[in-house]
Order: C-alpha cells, then sequence, then structure tokens
C-alpha cells in the first residue's frame, strides 16, 4: 500500500525525482528501528533501537546489507551501492502489505531478513488523488494496482440523488351494474385496491417510505424489510375506492376515478423528501372481461387445476355408492388484496351456509391451499362448495360455488350420449369453419362476422386487441377460444 503517513524526510521524497549522485551518507528507515551508512561501495548497518521491529528481526550492528529483495520498486532495481540517499531510504520502507526482506552479510555467512510494519496503518493509503507520474513511478506494483483502482473508483458517477417514483395502471370490469373482474389491482366487498410499485432511490441507506393521502388505509409505512428482496422497491395495494363509486362510474360520463396521493422518502442523514402522485381507476363498463383480468372469486377447483365463472358442468361427480373423497384446491395468495383466512363452506338450496367444513391461515408463499372433503354419495343430489375468503380490511368474500353431483348410473349414460353428439356437432362445424377460413386470424372482423351469420352459431365475439376470438357451438357442451398469437 502507498505510505500515505510518513516522517518529514519521507515525505521529502515523494517530492523529489531520483537523480543519480555519490551514495555516502548515513539514512534512517524509522518505521523499523535501524540506521545504515553508505560508503560508496557497501551499505553497512549502523544503529539498531532496542525493541524495534528491526531488534526482533534479528538485524544488528556492522551487518552489511547486500540486496532487497522485496517489495519491488522499479527505482531500486540495480545494486543497492549504486542508489542515492533518497532511493535508498525509499527501497527500504516497507508497505503494510509487503514487508522489507533483506539479504545481509554477517557472520561470514548470507541471511534473509524479513521486517513487516507494525505501525497503525492509515485511514486513507492515498490522501492525494491523483498522483504526479513521478510518484506513481516510485510505487511498487501493488501499490500501482490499488492506485489504479483507486482512480476508477473516483471515476465512478456520483451518488444517485433522492427519488421516489410510484407506476400503477388499474382498470374495473363492470357488467350490468356488479363488478366482475380487474387488472392490476383487486375488490373486496369493502374496497376496490389498487397495486402500485413504489421505487425509492438513496444516495446513501433508505429509512423509509411513507404513502399518505385521503383515502382509507393511509398513511402506509414501507420499510426496507418490506420489500420483497429487501431492497427499494415496494409492492402495496391501496384501498383508494369504494364499489358503490365504481359502479356508478358506469352510470355518467365522467372521466377516470382519480386520489391524490403524497409519498415522503426518507433516506439516512437526509432530510425527507415529498412527491405527489395521482392513482387513476379506469372502468369498462358491459364489456367481455378480457382473459387477463381476475375475479377472486373464481377460487375453488380441483387440487392443481384452475376455473373461471363461465364453468358451467360439475366440478366433480360421483356415482350413487361411489367413494365420495375430494381434494380441491384454491390459490388465494394469488387474490388483491391477500386473505388473511379461508373457509371451505356447503351451501343451501338457497345460497347460505349450511355449514362449514374446513378453514385455514392464509400464507403468501404458499401457491395452493388444498381441502380434502368426504362427500356422502348414498342418494342423488348436488352438494354446493364454496370458499370465504376473509380480508384484513374485515370484509368477507364468496367464491362462486362449485357442485358436486351425486348421479345414477341411467344419468351417467344420458351424460355419455349427450357428450357424443355435442362432439359431432362441434366437429361438423369445425370443418366447416376451415373449409371457409385458411387463417381465420388474417382478417379477425370479417371471421367473427361470418360466424354470427351461421345457424350453428349460438354466438361469436372477439377480444379488443384482436389477439383472439371465441365462439359457441349450438348443443356443444362449452365453447371455443381461438388464440392468434404468431409465437
Amino acid at each position: 500500500m502507498f505510505l500515505a503517513v510518513m516522517t518529514s524526510a519521507l515525505t521529502s521524497a515523494w517530492l523529489l525525482t531520483a537523480a543519480p549522485m555519490a551514495i555516502t551518507g548515513s539514512v534512517t528507515v524509522e518505521p523499523l528501528g535501524f540506521t545504515v551508512q553508505a560508503d560508496g561501495e557497501q551499505v553497512t548497518v549502523t544503529r539498531v533501537e532496542r525493541g524495534s521491529v528491526a531488534a526482533r528481526a534479528g538485524l544488528e550492528p556492522g551487518m552489511r546489507i547486500e540486496r532487497i529483495t522485496a517489495p519491488e520498486r522499479s527505482f531500486a532495481s540495480g545494486p543497492i551501492t549504486s542508489l542515492s540517499l533518497v532511493d535508498l531510504h525509499d527501497a527500504l520502507i516497507p508497505t503494510w502489505d509487503e514487508p522489507l526482506q533483506l539479504q545481509v552479510w554477517a557472520d561470514k555467512r548470507f541471511l534473509r531478513v524479513e521486517l513487516a510494519r507494525t505501525d497503525p496503518r492509515p485511514a486513507e493509503e492515498f490522501p492525494v488523488i491523483p498522483l504526479p507520474k513521478e510518484q506513481v513511478a516510485r510505487l511498487t506494483p501493488r501499490q500501482q494496482a490499488q492506485y489504479h483502482m483507486r482512480l476508477l473508483m473516483n471515476a465512478r458517477p456520483p451518488p444517485p440523488k433522492p427519488e421516489l417514483t410510484l407506476a400503477q395502471e388499474t382498470t374495473a370490469y363492470v357488467v350490468a351494474g356488479a363488478l366482475k373482474a380487474m387488472t392490476g389491482g383487486g375488490f373486496t366487498p369493502a374496497r376496490v385496491y389498487a397495486r402500485a410499485t413504489l421505487t425509492a432511490t438513496c444516495p446513501g441507506p433508505l429509512e423509509k417510505v411513507v404513502l399518505g393521502g385521503a383515502a382509507r388505509g393511509l398513511p402506509q409505512t414501507l420499510l426496507p424489510s418490506d420489500s420483497a428482496r429487501g431492497g427499494s422497491k415496494f409492492t402495496v395495494d391501496l384501498p383508494l375506492w369504494a364499489p358503490a363509486a365504481v359502479r356508478r362510474a358506469c352510470a355518467s360520463t365522467s372521466p377516470p376515478l382519480k386520489i391524490q396521493l403524497r409519498g415522503a422518502l426518507h433516506c439516512k442523514g437526509a432530510p425527507a423528501e415529498t412527491r405527489d402522485f395521482t392513482a387513476t381507476l379506469a372502468v369498462v363498463c358491459n364489456q367481455p372481461t378480457p382473459y387477463m383480468a381476475k375475479d377472486p372469486r373464481n377460487q375453488l377447483a380441483l387440487a392443481g387445476q384452475s376455473r373461471s365463472e363461465d364453468d358451467t358442468w360439475p366440478i366433480k361427480q360421483f356415482e350413487v355408492g361411489e367413494n365420495g373423497s375430494l381434494e380441491l384446491g384454491a390459490r388465494p395468495s394469488e387474490v388483491i388484496p391477500l386473505p388473511s383466512k379461508v373457509a371451505l363452506v356447503e351451501l343451501d338450496a338457497k345460497g347460505g351456509v349450511a355449514r362449514r367444513l374446513q378453514k385455514a391461515k392464509v400464507q403468501e408463499t404458499e401457491r395452493e391451499q388444498r381441502f380434502q372433503v368426504a362427500i356422502d354419495t348414498k342418494a342423488p343430489r348436488t352438494v354446493r362448495l364454496a370458499l370465504e375468503l376473509g380480508f384484513p380490511d374485515g370484509s368477507t368474500l364468496r367464491s362462486h360455488p362449485v357442485d358436486v353431483k351425486i348421479v345414477t348410473k341411467e344419468e351417467v349414460a344420458e351424460q355419455d350420449r349427450e357428450a357424443s353428439e355435442s362432439y359431432a356437432k362441434w366437429k361438423a362445424f369445425e370443418r366447416k369453419f376451415f373449409d371457409a377460413f385458411r387463417d381465420p386470424c388474417a382478417n379477425l372482423p370479417a371471421t367473427v362476422t361470418w360466424l354470427q351469420a351461421q345457424p350453428e352459431i349460438k354466438w361469436a365475439t372477439s377480444d379488443k386487441h384482436g389477439d383472439s376470438f371465441s365462439y359457441e357451438v349450438k348443443g356443444a357442451l362449452a365453447p371455443l377460444l381461438f388464440s392468434c398469437h404468431r409465437h
């Protein structure tokens, strides 16, 4: 390492460039506690301080220094007797990482002596940046590498200024006056939530972010430990709007719903920085919901599967007398906002809760929660099951119910007959469809118009982005979704 703290003699050495001169005189190496005498023909140890580094290493007066083997310095690569007093002094100074290694002549033999610095290492090895080229040339190779690394560090851009940003894009889909699904957020019976991403930038450590505004659930204080990776990016679900206000938006031509927010960024050692944000909710009315829109009520399904509200078939059926063991799954960890608890319930004929079967706490890290259910199959009937999600805001939302049917052998035979007829109708129309269209996605509006005009079709539609279209054949058991993605 570069010798930032030196004696006055060493300091003056940094300011000079060695010049050839007769090597006569004495040099004292204070950090190690010894003095040498140069007479032009040899370099001899003349004094060793008691208890010094030199004394502990075995250096004694009368020893002749033949060679400096380390640290390596370009200006001291020649014979030691040819060095100037300045160069000799500097060559005999070790760094804190590279001990001084000498070959000395004593008692008619060569000895190897190593002397390591024990004085405190300075806090800053290179107090002046950059150094003159002459001084850089007098560093050891290791010091030069460390010096250039320090130059690179100094060349880095200055630390970032405090900054706080909020990214949020939320859309609600209302159909026939009811909130059906959302993208970029979620809803409970009590509030409509926007999912937002807050990114905090500090020149040093982040202490906290406080997000406030005139909405329920605010202010919120976010600590670095609240970030998914312990950093400065936070995902928050903000309860900003009342469900009634979202439903009313379809009865007017008002612009998107907006709420003003204010964020306070607290960086360690700096005053708080405030930023103003506008959270926006777009409301789409009486249009088919896109596939990426999420309805928190589409929760209950067979374990490992998923379902949508349009699923009209029973989730499962058993024949009378069959073993009615059933495993159901739900993914409440994907719901916005995150529920705190769930309960599997059985519904009565009027849609009320007949009995509660199981309950569980929601773990954010658990992708799917499973429920084992034993269904009574003694007689034909329909068992309606649902999932109740309990939220931290105190509200409860019930999933769309699913049916488990207990059927007779005669009913199973009838279902098989209907399935065969449905498949035959679908295959017959499929042949007609692909005879008419080699590439149905080439002109999607024309394709949908043609479908809607066919007597076999119950309905046909496409999404507004032109990514897919769907239709249902009359008498078929389910609609067909056709994706137009090219990849």
